[in-house]
C-alpha cells in the first residue's frame, strides 16, 4: 500500500509539473510575439527618427550652404557698388581738372586776343594821334621858372645889422614881400603884418616895431637903392634884384628915404 501510494504521489507530482511546464510554455509562446512586436515597432521609430534626423542635418546643411552663397552674393554687389561709385567719382573728379584746364585755356586765348587787340589799338592810336595834332598845335606847359634874389634886414641905430645881404630863391611873380616872407622863415626870425596884396603893412620885424623910437619910426624897403612909394605887396622882382628893409625914426628922413 505504501508503495502504491509513493508512485501516486510520484505521478501526481509529475502530472502537476507537466502542466506548470506546459501553461508557462504557452505563456513565454504568446508573451514572445508580443516582445517582437514591440521590438519591431521600436525599429521602425528609431529608423523613422533618424531619418527626420539626417533630414534636419542635411537641411541644416543646405541652409548653411545657402546662407554663405548669400552673403557672398551680397558682398560681391555691394563691392560692384562700390567699384562704380568710385569710377563715377573719378571720372567726375578728371571731368572737373579737365573743364577747369579748359576754361583756363580759354581765359588764356581770350587774354591774348585782349593783348593783341591792345597792342593793335597802340600801334595804330599813335598815327591817328599824329594825324589829329598835326594840324592843331600843341600849347606849351607853362613852368614858373625859379631866379634868385637878394635881401638885407637893418634895425635901429641901437641894434645895427640884424640881418646880412642874403641870397633867397624867388619864383615869376614874387614881390618885395615874398622875399621878406621867405628871408624871415629861413632865419627863423619873428615877422609881423597888416593887409595882403598891394596893401600889406609891415608893423614890425624880429620884435621891433613901428613907433618903438617915437611917433614917426617905422619900417621903409627900397630895391637897387631906391625907395618905392607903394606896399611892398605891390612891388614885383627881377632876378637879383636888391631889397634892403631900414628902421626909420623919422618917416625915412634919417635914412635916405623921405619926401
Amino acid at each position: 500500500m505504501k508503495s502504491t501510494i509513493k508512485l501516486l504521489t510520484i505521478l501526481s507530482l509529475s502530472f502537476l509539473l507537466t502542466a506548470c511546464f506546459s501553461t508557462t510554455q504557452v505563456e513565454t509562446e504568446k508573451n514572445e510575439p508580443k516582445t517582437e512586436e514591440i521590438s519591431h515597432e521600436e525599429e521602425i521609430k528609431d529608423e523613422k527618427q533618424i531619418e527626420k534626423e539626417t533630414k534636419n542635418e542635411s537641411e541644416s546643411d543646405s541652409t548653411n550652404e545657402e546662407k554663405p552663397q548669400s552673403e557672398q552674393k551680397s558682398k560681391i554687389e555691394t563691392h560692384s557698388q562700390n567699384e562704380v561709385e568710385k569710377k563715377s567719382d573719378s571720372s567726375t573728379t578728371t571731368r572737373a581738372p579737365n573743364e577747369e584746364k579748359s576754361k583756363s585755356n580759354t581765359k588764356a586765348s581770350e587774354s591774348e586776343k585782349q593783348k593783341e587787340t591792345e597792342s593793335t589799338k597802340a600801334t595804330s592810336s599813335p598815327s591817328a594821334k599824329s594825324e589829329k595834332t598835326e594840324g592843331k598845335t600843341k600849347k606849351p606847359v607853362e613852368e614858373k621858372q625859379t631866379n634868385t634874389a637878394y635881401t638885407k634886414i637893418v634895425g635901429h641905430s641901437d641894434i645895427g645889422t640884424i640881418l646880412s645881404k642874403t641870397e633867397i630863391t624867388i619864383e615869376d611873380g614874387d614881390t618885395a614881400f615874398n622875399i621878406l616872407v621867405a628871408a624871415t622863415k629861413k632865419q627863423n626870425m619873428q615877422l609881423e603884418y597888416s593887409g595882403s596884396g598891394s596893401t600889406v603893412y609891415i608893423k614890425g620885424i624880429n620884435n621891433l616895431y613901428e613907433f618903438d623910437y617915437g611917433p614917426y619910426s617905422g619900417w621903409k624897403y627900397r630895391v637897387n637903392g631906391t625907395f618905392p612909394n607903394k606896399s611892398a605887396g605891390a612891388v614885383t622882382l627881377q632876378k637879383g634884384d636888391y631889397v634892403e628893409w631900414f628902421y626909420t625914426e623919422d618917416l625915412g628922413k634919417d635914412i635916405g628915404g623921405g619926401s
